[in-house]
């Protein structure tokens, strides 16, 4: 009989045992989400499971549960837009119905959260997980604020046919691409018995901050890239993209507005 226990990992403090742990987790879950006709799922690093969420805002830490030296649940929480973001929230199939979120949360997620009194979390479609939280836990008092369509193009269409109009509705003065492969991963499944393809892939990024790693557009070095991009569902009509998505995702957000999230980008999902 294994003795279950809840630990915080501070994502200033990680361990190599930790990251571990954690990316055995993630491929024991095996998630894979719609892209089109295909699927996809997420790696990230091998050296350090947790560079990805460092990434996202100023602080943060996760917050996991194990069963014996095995981690079957966890929960992340990230200081971003001036709130906490919740996010890398997943539970082992064997172990869901135990109420293993809420435990996850109540140990120190729920508290950030109640202290600022704002947050959000972004929800992979059909996933109804933060549906599901949202609506069990009373406490989190989130809003759902519509979809956040999700692209994935050449890189070339995206400059010739995506980025004018990005550019000139959002009309942010810092515009360009992230490329962040080396420490989040997407792989494209593959018919057969065949590993996935993992796609070489750039993140569209604009907002009012600039970031020293940005990569300027037309930058033809990344020419034979793909890019992912997100458009809120409020100004789908206005931006009138002639391409179809290729995925989904809901956005929720306790004491925040849509406008707060106009620079959204798929490297913070």
């Amino acid at each position: 009989m294994f003795t279950s226990k809840i630990s915080v990992i501070d994502h200033n403090k990680v361990t190599k045992e930790a990251s571990d742990k954690m990316n055995k987790f993630t491929l024991e879950l095996n998630n894979w989400y719609p892209i089109g006709e295909r699927k996809f799922t997420i790696r990230f690093s091998d050296t350090n499971y947790f560079d990805f969420f460092k990434s996202i805002g100023t602080e943060g830490l996760h917050v996991v549960y194990q069963v014996g030296n095995r981690i079957v649940g966890s929960a992340c929480a990230r200081f971003a837009r001036n709130a906490w973001y919740l996010c890398d929230l997943k539970v082992h199939p064997e172990f869901r119905g135990r109420k293993i979120t809420y435990k996850l949360l109540m140990k120190r997620f729920f508290w950030a959260w109640m202290k600022s009194g704002r947050g959000y979390a972004i929800s992979m479609y059909p996933n109804e997980a933060v549906k599901k939280l949202n609506y069990g836990f009373k406490l989190m008092h989130m809003n759902n604020l519509g979809f956040v369509y999700i692209y994935l193009v050449d890189y070339r269409e995206f400059m010739d046919s995506v980025y004018p109009k990005l550019k000139w509705y959002y009309n942010h003065e810092h515009t360009g691409f992230l490329n962040i492969n080396k420490n989040k991963k997407i792989i494209l499944d593959s018919p057969g018995d065949n590993p996935g393809e993992e796609l070489q892939v750039l993140h569209y990024y604009h907002d009012k901050i600039a970031r020293k790693e940005l990569i300027l557009p037309d930058d033809t070095k990344y020419s034979g890239y793909k890019v992912f991009f997100c458009v809120l569902e409020i100004d789908m009509s206005i931006l009138n993209l002639s391409m179809a998505h290729y995925g989904m995702a809901t956005l929720y957000a306790r004491d925040m507005g849509i406008a707060e999230f106009a620079n959204l980008g798929t490297y913070e999902i």
